[in-house]
């Protein structure tokens, strides 16, 4: 439902139940729902209707404003869970199952590879050693101690 036919039922409601009010107390109405009523009972059923509306606009405009102060302290709020969290990785280590019992999850210690997982990472290593044509650390200082070396004199010609 949209803010304009609310505000337009608030001002009917408002204006029914002033109109109401001006009938002389207890004048008969014809049956409302097959419910015979009075002026004043009607005008008292109109109040209580337009009170649920106030209310209700009253509570969305306090949820409004609370929500703009939580959003404006939001950032305050995760610097200081970041720095407890820093405190509690410190105090428990990071991790430690004890960390649950504050609302965080201990770090996972990574998985030691399997044969088969090293061998491919092995494979994939040289392929791309040779797309990119280049050298680990083994080959290049083997090329330098290689460089580095003098070259044996030549046997002598006779």
């Amino acid at each position: 439902m949209n803010t304009h036919s609310l505000i337009g039922t608030e001002t009917q409601l408002t204006k029914l139940a002033e109109g109401l009010e001006k009938l002389p107390a207890g004048t008969a109405l014809p049956p409302l729902g097959g419910v015979t009523v009075n002026s004043t009972d009607a005008a008292k059923m109109v109040r209580d209707d337009l009170a649920y509306h106030l209310d209700a606009r009253t509570a969305r405009l306090v949820a409004h404003q609370k929500a703009q102060l939580r959003d404006a302290q939001h950032q305050a709020t995760r610097k200081l869970v970041s720095q407890l969290r820093y405190c509690l990785n410190t105090m428990y280590g990071d991790d430690s199952p004890t960390l649950l019992d504050f609302g965080f999850t201990p770090r996972k210690k990574r998985a030691e590879a399997t044969f088969d997982e090293k061998v491919q990472r092995h494979d994939k290593l040289v392929a791309t050693r040779e797309r990119n044509h280049t050298l680990g650390k083994k080959q290049k200082k083997a090329l330098e101690d290689s460089a580095s070396k003098p070259a044996a004199p030549a046997p002598p010609v006779k």
